[in-house]
């Protein structure tokens, strides 16, 4: 890989590890807000849907710069020739998709929506979204799980978490690519 390839991956993940922790802070300020709504003002779901709303759009925008950095890193991997730093990569990406939950799932959910409606999403026949989505709220942030059809299991998004492991995922990259 080209010195110029490399610079350019390197930007990529900065940027991108910015984004996330910008769109993490971000969703945290908003679903503090959330919470304290609904559990310490004792607020009405009618006077919370501002707030749901935000917590819906930083979600969304998370997910995106989440499964962005997950992008940049595979095609990192991809150009790498040097086998062993090629696997390290390797080994950051299987810990970030054990570690990031759902990211990727849920954010075609949100960039799907008007297919998952209709019942034509890629997740349809395994999973019951829109409208089996349990969404809890709890002081630390918001986690969503989509119960699964037929026998699938549900799927469970902690966009803290997923946040959490795209960065570590970009550091790592990070480190590989300045070597």
């Amino acid at each position: 890989m080209s010195r110029e390839e490399v610079a350019w991956f390197r930007q990529e993940l900065l940027r991108l590890h910015l984004d996330v922790q910008s769109q993490l802070k971000a969703w945290r300020r908003v679903t503090s807000r959330l919470w304290e709504h609904y559990f310490k003002d004792r607020g009405t779901r009618e006077a919370a849907a501002p707030l749901e709303l935000g917590v819906e759009n930083g979600t969304h925008h998370l997910l995106v710069a989440v499964t962005d950095i997950e992008k940049i890193a595979a095609a990192l991997a991809s150009r790498m020739t040097n086998v062993a730093l090629r696997r390290q990569l390797e080994l950051a990406m299987a810990k970030y998709k054990k570690d990031a939950g759902q990211a990727r799932n849920f954010r075609n959910f949100y960039e799907h929506a008007d297919e998952y409606i209709q019942g034509k999403g890629r997740l349809s026949g395994r999973t019951m979204w829109p409208l089996g989505v349990q969404v809890s709220i709890g002081k630390a942030g918001v986690a969503y799980k989509a119960e699964g059809k037929k026998g699938n299991p549900p799927l469970i998004l902690e966009p803290d978490a997923a946040a959490s492991a795209a960065l570590q995922l970009a550091r790592e990259a990070l480190q590989v690519t300045g070597r």
